[in-house]
């Protein structure tokens, strides 16, 4: 059984056999506790993967097994997952200011699609105001927005305990924000927009996690800058400044979420920021953590999971709780097994599935010797050190040899009259 995943009344069953004689006479069948939910479907005689459907009640917690037996009984069952979906990532930017010159799609989207994480980028044309409206997305990000309606902040705040990642790109609008809008959870209060004269120099050294890639933030044309210093939220970490000292990106955990602020927005008629790799290099660390740490509905066994290092943690399955290890400052679970695992974070819980892939099943290991047998046959060998040029150095030994006694021996027989020479 390699998943099970429900979308309405319908179960959607992958199984995969390594054999024809594996799925011959075998049946997959609904389990509940609810005695009303009876479903069942017969296998297909072949070997490989096949999708099977049961129609089951929604929202019922029920798993399906298969009858008879095989090999390997501890994947014959399989709890139903809910419909997942793909994880996605947001952008919202104001399309009149960020028009490139070519007619394309804005520069924010244009990078996000040159990441190739094979993730789609959903353009945003407002703000959400509700946490639901953000469920498939992993990470956020906004360029210059004109201030958050506390619908907004809210509906960010609820989507960041899920485990995601938003950004906000702050320009010469984040002075003027609306009437009853501000700029949290990003930042706090007015934020100041400042006019360069000479263009704004990057500390470099500050976006050393960026990897080489930082080098290119010298020399930044920029026309202005956002002056984040006094606008700092509590627990924000800064990642990047100017050379001057003056904050340029910041960082903060919020739940199971991250925030970062950007002192520069994205357009190329304010500074060259977005044409330089080390956007690229900053985008690419957003998304790669939004994935990690939102983690998808249903992933195949040996998935790691991220979970910040802070706050009561606990993953449990049915072979009982999973104990995290610390890698990069954050806490890591690696499920190796099939099946529902519960998870509880700073009093919030959720529900994840471990699959199968269906190459476990069909591509069958060769079996091993019993261990008492290979190490006494491993005693007995004889353990032979020989390359090939060796080997045919003694086939030459043995060759010169055998024609040395042939010659010896027509020499022998000649001497002793055996051998007469031929008549002239």
């Amino acid at each position: 059984m390699l998943r099970a995943e429900q979308s309405g009344q319908r179960v959607s069953v992958a199984v995969a056999c390594s054999s024809e004689a594996a799925a011959r006479g075998r049946t997959l069948r609904l389990v509940s506790k609810d005695p009303a939910l009876k479903a069942e479907a017969r296998l297909v005689v072949q070997r490989g993967e096949q999708t099977l459907t049961l129609e089951a009640k929604a929202g019922a917690r029920a798993a399906v097994e298969l009858t008879g037996t095989d090999r390997n009984p501890d994947d014959d069952r399989a709890d139903i997952a809910p419909e997942s979906h793909a994880l996605s990532l947001a952008a919202l930017v104001d399309a009149e200011s960020e028009a490139v010159v070519t007619g394309g799609a804005p520069v924010l989207e244009q990078a996000l699609h040159a990441l190739s994480y094979d993730v789609p980028v959903r353009p945003l044309s407002e703000l959400p105001r509700e946490a639901g409206e953000l469920a498939d997305v992993a990470a956020l990000f906004l360029d210059d927005p004109p201030g958050l309606t506390p619908e907004t902040r809210g509906a960010i705040d609820a989507w960041l305990d899920g485990g995601a990642v938003a950004a906000v790109f702050l320009g010469a609008r984040a002075h003027d924000t609306q009437l009853g809008a501000s700029l949290e959870p990003f930042v706090r209060g007015a934020v100041d927009w400042e006019p360069l004269a000479s263009g704004g120099n990057v500390d470099v050294a500050s976006f050393n996690w960026l990897g080489a890639e930082a080098e290119s933030l010298k020399d930044l044309a920029s026309k202005g800058r956002a002056r984040l210093d006094s606008a700092l939220v509590p627990g924000a970490e800064v990642v990047g400044r100017w050379s001057d000292g003056k904050v340029l990106v910041t960082r903060q955990e919020r739940g199971r979420g991250l925030l970062f602020s950007i002192g520069l927005p994205v357009s190329v008629e304010v500074s060259d920021l977005a044409l330089r790799p080390a956007f690229l290099a900053l985008l690419d660390q957003m998304v790669g953590e939004a994935l990690r740490r939102r983690g998808p509905r249903a992933s195949q066994a040996g998935t790691e999971w991220w979970f910040p290092a802070t706050g009561p943690l606990q993953v449990s399955g049915a072979s009982g709780a999973l104990v995290a290890r610390e890698a990069d400052g954050q806490r890591v679970i690696t499920p190796e097994t099939t099946g529902r695992y519960e998870i509880s974070l700073n009093g919030k819980t959720e529900t994840r599935f471990i699959t199968l892939p269906a190459e476990e099943i069909q591509n069958v290991a060769k079996g091993e010797l019993p261990s008492a047998w290979r190490s006494s046959k491993a005693a007995a060998a004889p353990q032979v050190d020989a390359s090939p040029e060796l080997g045919w150095l003694l086939l030459g030994f043995v060759a010169l040899e055998i024609v040395v006694r042939v010659l010896r021996l027509v020499r022998e027989r000649r001497a002793h009259g055996a051998i007469q020479p031929a008549p002239p």
